[in-house]
């Protein structure tokens, strides 16, 4: 049974991503930052990237990692920068507190950029798949959720495009990859995941999401695994990126 908005938003009151205080909202509103986070979400999204000078939102460079292992294209919304940027808040929020608001703001904005470059591109949405990699299983079982995984649901809803689930783990997952430099990054991923059985490609457009691409080791590896099974496209959609080679 649903709560009257009054009484819900008393006992469970929005939390903003950004400052982690309560919103405060009007009625039927749908807030998800307060006003201040807000504007600096808006802010960060129109940064300009230092390589093609677009709008960060509309920029599609790849790393090195995700160009080599044959990524078409890396959609993101925001730059990952200091640890009191908004986007290192945002994507802090999300991997610690399953919260449907926030990952359908996410949702919504990574599925508009989405379709933009589909656009742009003459892609087909019918050819496209969305998929993830899938988070540590010890992780899992510590916060509860997949943050992987609720976003990629998150997009799929507002975009209409279906996700499959396309990568597993193999073994124990390897080591947590947020405390590794870049070389230990990628050595510490090459095997941690493969393909779940019976996965067919061929002619496929797959959407590979996530929350954050540092350096691009573990995406790279996605893409390398898809495009060897016959994806003929591989585009990456996360939140934030910052690329640490």
């Amino acid at each position: 049974m649903k709560l009257p908005w009054a009484l819900r938003n008393f006992f469970m009151p929005p939390i903003c991503p950004g400052c982690r205080e309560c919103i405060a909202t009007k009625y039927g509103a749908k807030n998800e930052t307060c006003a201040d986070c807000g504007m600096k979400w808006t802010a960060a999204r129109a940064t300009l990237c230092p390589v093609c000078s677009e709008p960060w939102h509309s920029c599609l460079c790849t790393c090195k990692k995700l160009e080599t292992a044959g990524a078409s294209a890396h959609i993101k919304l925001v730059p990952y920068t200091s640890r009191e940027g908004i986007g290192n808040r945002v994507v802090h929020y999300i991997k610690t507190v399953s919260d449907k608001r926030i990952f359908s703001m996410l949702g919504r904005e990574l599925a508009r950029e989405i379709d933009l470059y589909f656009d742009r591109m003459g892609l087909r949405r019918e050819d496209a798949i969305l998929t993830y990699a899938p988070r540590r299983r010890r992780t899992v079982r510590l916060v509860g959720f997949d943050q992987a995984k609720l976003l990629t649901q998150a997009v799929s809803k507002h975009s209409g495009i279906p996700v499959v689930k396309l990568l597993r783990r193999k073994g124990r997952g390897g080591r947590a990859q947020k405390r590794l430099d870049a070389a230990t990054r990628a050595k510490n991923v090459h095997g941690m995941f493969e393909l779940c059985s019976g996965v067919e490609l061929s002619g496929k457009t797959v959407l590979l999401i996530d929350d954050l691409v540092t350096t691009g080791a573990t995406a790279g590896e996605c893409v390398r695994l898809l495009k060897k099974k016959g994806a003929a496209l591989v585009i990456c959609a996360s939140v934030a990126y910052t690329e640490k080679e």
